[in-house]
């Protein structure tokens, strides 16, 4: 955990205290959002302070001083309050923090939208500028978008389910859905990736499918989906 000035400890650790949240996420989008600092100023949008509020959420949460890391702290754990209950509620179970990031970044609207729409164009769900300023293009998915955000916040890769992704109806859906779920798993190790191919006749095709993933998992999967 990042040492910071003594008003910014005690402003997130009261913070965290006073709202039932954990320490560790208002210190970690303190320091993805300012670097700890609670004079930064984002010279490309409003936003400004230890937790990057612009203008209108400032306004909303009623902080009148987005560069005092007391009031900022305070309006951030409030803030966070509202984008869990928001999440919840969509989602039909607790975000994790990395998705509280996301709500932070993007409001809980737009995460909401990002996480149940993985295919849709991440831009059309909540704007060029909201992608652009926050290092995302506007060809992204939404999938891509949302695991952006999660990498720089340090969560896991954002895996669609079934559901979000349409069911298994039909053998083209579920291959989609499986595309997806390995897409977002880590890479296995050389070691792994060295195996012997079960089929050399299939191998141009396995690999393009199931990327770093084929020969173990994707012939697997293949051979079960047939």
């Amino acid at each position: 955990m990042p040492r910071y000035n003594p008003s910014v400890d005690q402003a997130i650790r009261q913070a965290a205290a006073r709202y039932g949240l954990p320490e560790s996420y208002l210190y970690r989008v303190a320091q993805v959002e300012s670097g700890g600092n609670p004079n930064a100023r984002n010279p490309r949008s409003s936003a400004g302070g230890l937790y990057q509020f612009i203008d209108s959420t400032a306004k909303q949460y009623g902080l009148q001083d987005r560069f005092d890391p007391m009031q900022a702290a305070d309006a951030m754990g409030r803030l966070t309050l509202d984008n869990r209950n928001h999440l919840s509620r969509v989602l039909g179970r607790a975000p994790t923090d990395a998705e509280l990031y996301l709500a932070h970044q993007q409001g809980a609207g737009g995460a909401a939208r990002l996480l149940q729409n993985p295919h849709a164009n991440a831009a059309q769900l909540v704007g060029s500028n909201a992608v652009g300023l926050n290092a995302g293009n506007n060809a992204m998915r939404a999938s891509d978008f949302v695991n952006r955000v999660l990498q720089m916040y340090g969560g896991q890769p954002y895996r669609a389910s079934p559901i979000v992704q349409g069911g298994f109806g039909n053998r083209d859906n579920m291959l989609e859905v499986l595309r997806a779920l390995l897409a977002s798993q880590e890479e296995s190790s050389e070691e792994e990736e060295s195996d012997e191919d079960d089929n050399p006749l299939m191998t141009p095709f396995m690999r393009a499918f199931y990327g770093p993933f084929y020969p173990k998992l994707g012939f697997i999967l293949y051979r079960k989906i047939q």
